[in-house]
């Protein structure tokens, strides 16, 4: 893809991200994963994370963690372990995360 293409797919993602999730939330992925996402909240654990999936993303780029604070870079270590599971697909259930957290 051109740089051109590349800018105008950052410009496109970016406007569709504040329209669906709000300049703040928007903001904060940008600063955090480097990338605006649209996606369905699946789960929260007692940290206060927050597990999307968008199944249109690309294999590997569909889920995602939006971590309580803002941090820079992720703080992978502040995933529990049922949750890095579900991230990193050795698991497709959520529920599995979501039992582990009760």
């Amino acid at each position: 893809m051109s740089r051109w293409g590349d800018l105008n797919n950052i410009i496109t993602r970016t406007i569709s991200g504040v329209l669906s999730n709000g300049w703040r939330r928007t903001l904060k992925q940008v600063y955090t994963i480097h990338d605006p996402k649209i996606g369905t909240l699946i789960g929260q654990d007692h940290l206060g994370n927050q597990y999307y999936e968008n199944r249109n993303e690309a294999w590997g780029r569909h889920r995602w963690v939006e971590y309580e604070r803002w941090s820079w870079p992720g703080e992978a270590d502040r995933v529990p372990a049922e949750w890095h599971g579900w991230l990193s697909k050795s698991h497709d259930d959520p529920a599995h995360a979501l039992k582990k957290a009760k």
